[in-house]
């Protein structure tokens, strides 16, 4: 009896495991839900690709003024109303204005997250970096003011994610 109980907690241990790394994995790659599809199952949807190629970013200054917003204002339009913040920032670049919460590199892709600067924020901004950034980086830290410079994705799981980004101002 010893053995099939030490069986069911192993088993239960090894399930905790791959759903913690499913869910990693979600964080990550930012899978979502497609909450549009009429059927009944929810249909995982991989947002980390786009469908299409886009242009190779540069960094030429444009004429036109690129709007301002803070991390905390994405993050309350996306709370307050999702369909309306999604049209009104979705593909739009903005230079979003932050305290620094974390710096990270994950396989290989460099992002930090901006929040208001709270402790008990659980949510922000994820600014997933261009790669000629490291230098920008490496001289950043944790809980900073800075203006990051991107394109928003929408809402990933807990964080309002933009890409492409660079460092405008610190």
């Amino acid at each position: 009896m010893r053995k099939a109980g030490e069986l069911i907690v192993g088993c239960l241990t090894v399930l905790v495991l791959i759903g913690a790394g499913i869910g990693v994995g979600v964080c990550i790659f930012g899978v979502s839900i497609d909450q549009n599809t009429p059927t009944a199952e929810p249909t995982a949807v991989l947002t980390t690709q786009p469908a299409e190629p886009i242009a190779a970013p540069t960094d030429t200054p444009t004429s036109t003024p690129v709007p301002a917003v803070t991390a905390m204002e994405l993050v309350y339009a996306w709370d307050n109303n999702p369909v309306a913040a999604a049209k009104e920032y979705e593909g739009k670049t903005l230079d979003i204005t932050g305290k620094i919460d974390s710096i990270d590199d994950q396989l290989g892709t460099k992002f930090i997250i901006l929040s208001d600067g709270s402790s008990f924020g659980i949510t922000g901004v994820q600014c997933l970096l261009r790669d000629n950034q490291d230098d920008n980086i490496a001289a950043l830290n944790k809980g900073q003011s800075i203006v990051l410079r991107g394109e928003i994705m929408g809402k990933r799981l807990i964080y309002i994610a933009a890409r492409d980004c660079t460092v405008v101002s610190t």
